[in-house]
């Protein structure tokens, strides 16, 4: 299927490449998961795509008011849809008790979409979407367009997170350019170093420790240290094979994982793993939140600001893999940790010290230890909710 996406969309017409990969992607979404499916989510889409236009249709008009309105509400729309998702996987009897409220609503249809969908990535382009629309000034493109940046089935099923601002950059590309030869053999190693990690390597470790049935058991914190590592080689390999994918077709797919075993702190752990999660949290979350924060408190207290802005953050990031209590403290653990890192680094390690030849070699040498207890423990008191997103 990813092959004849390519081929496909090497036939010259006359269309934008947003489109042609729309159109290409409804096309494989409805052969993979059923065509009640995809009209769902098309509608999901069209729906969300009417409401932003009514917001551009006001921005034009100079109604700021009714405007920024139909953009908040857009926002609210996906931000309801996401919650009944992560509700239901929490309990089951989520939908049942919709529908006593609300009998003519279709919750048992929209669910088993929303789970086919993987909507917790289609949420963060969601999101991202409406931000870069409404308060960022980028232009719309049509629902067809939009369904292929928000549901791109190379990176449907655990990411990586791509921005909307950089797929409409990609019509600005010629839409039938051959890639080079240099060029197919980077696609070619990514997607078969994807395949390695993921086939070979991620299920060889999940296989060694936990057996032929394929169940992961997490019981004690050394089954969470070979979880880490096979996690990472299972959702690397998966995100190298989108990556490869999306330079085939021209559709902008960024990176997500960076060596992040060789991190000497978790400040900069969190910069190599899950990279697309990270740099939409810094867009969308961190960023603007402690703007606001220091224009508010004053210069003077900005370290509190940034502080209360990490522990925000990752409070998020917490409650985007689960909303439950337990993966809301493992949030707010990890930026705690980024806190104390940072009243160390900026109070105690000066460029002096940082430029010693034997401090930079220690921490060379314990600095990913210490990232692989710290992950470990704090992945451990969340355990069973680990595998899920």
């Amino acid at each position: 299927m990813a092959f004849l996406a390519y081929l496909l969309l090497l036939i010259k017409l006359p269309l934008r490449l947003s489109f042609k990969f729309g159109l290409i992607n409804t096309g494989i979404l409805t052969v993979l998961l059923g065509w009640k499916t995809i009209v769902v989510a098309l509608s999901l889409a069209f729906f969300l795509w009417s409401i932003l236009a009514i917001a551009l249709y006001f921005r034009n008009q100079k109604k700021v008011a009714i405007s920024i309105s139909a953009g908040v509400s857009s926002l609210l729309l996906v931000s309801l849809i996401f919650i009944f998702y992560k509700l239901n996987m929490e309990n089951n009897d989520t939908i049942a008790g919709l529908i006593k409220i609300m009998p003519w609503a279709p919750a048992k249809l929209v669910f088993p979409v929303l789970a086919s969908l993987s909507f917790s990535y289609v949420f963060l382009r969601c999101i991202d979407l409406c931000r870069s629309v409404v308060w960022g000034g980028a232009k719309l493109l049509d629902p067809v367009s939009l369904f292929g940046y928000i549901t791109p089935f190379h990176m449907l099923a655990a990411g990586p997170i791509n921005f909307y601002e950089q797929h409409v950059q990609a019509d600005e590309k010629p839409s039938t350019a051959r890639p080079r030869f240099g060029q197919l053999l980077s696609v070619a190693n990514e997607i078969t170093t994807g395949l390695f990690y993921k086939f070979v390597l991620a299920e060889g470790i999940k296989i060694y420790v936990w057996g032929m049935d394929g169940t992961v058991q997490i019981n004690s914190w050394l089954d969470t240290g070979f979880f880490f590592v096979y996690l990472f080689f299972d959702f690397a390999g998966y995100s190298k094979v989108a990556l490869g994918l999306g330079r085939l077709y021209g559709v902008r797919t960024p990176e997500n994982f960076s060596s992040p075993f060789l991190s000497c702190s978790m400040t900069e752990f969190w910069t190599r793993w899950h990279m697309s999660l990270g740099i939409f949290i810094r867009n969308n979350v961190f960023f603007p939140l402690q703007v606001q924060l220091v224009r508010r408190m004053g210069i003077k207290r900005s370290f509190l600001a940034n502080v209360l802005t990490l522990m925000v953050s990752f409070g998020m990031v917490g409650l985007w893999h689960r909303l439950t209590w337990e993966f809301l403290v493992w949030g707010l653990a990890n930026g705690v940790v980024l806190a104390i890192e940072k009243v160390v680094r900026d109070k105690y390690l000066q460029d002096p010290v940082n430029q010693n030849r034997i401090f930079k070699a220690g921490t060379r040498v314990l600095g990913p230890a210490y990232v692989f207890i710290i992950y470990t423990t704090t992945a451990y008191f969340v355990k069973d909710g680990i595998f899920m997103v």
